[in-house]
């Protein structure tokens, strides 16, 4: 299932389909309801989230999606936690030495 949703996610980012970045987001969360353990779903729906591709745009749920990505080992995801921090989105307010922090742990 998970190889199903990474070609609708490419689908979509070829022909800028929402609802190809909809049934997307629909496999990822699908996948992880039957295996949290996975990483890469969290990292992709994060972005999907990040840029409201298929779903609506929310940085709070993004930032959830990139941390559980981090704290399963995924670099990507503490690069995008980092972004996140930097600017301000999705906390609230920004968290530069946070942030630094996933950079330091991404490199």
């Amino acid at each position: 299932m998970y190889n199903l949703a990474f070609v609708y996610l490419m689908k979509g980012r070829q022909t800028k389909s929402p609802a190809h970045f909809r049934e997307a987001a629909r496999l990822f969360s699908t996948v992880l309801h039957k295996d949290p353990s996975k990483v890469e779903p969290y990292f992709y729906l994060g972005m999907l989230y990040e840029n409201g591709l298929g779903v609506d745009q929310d940085h709070t749920t993004t930032l959830r999606y990139y941390k559980k990505a981090a704290s399963l080992g995924y670099v990507k995801g503490y690069t995008k936690c980092g972004d996140l921090l930097y600017s301000g989105k999705g906390c609230g307010k920004r968290d530069k030495s946070e942030a630094i922090r996933c950079y330091q742990r991404a490199a």
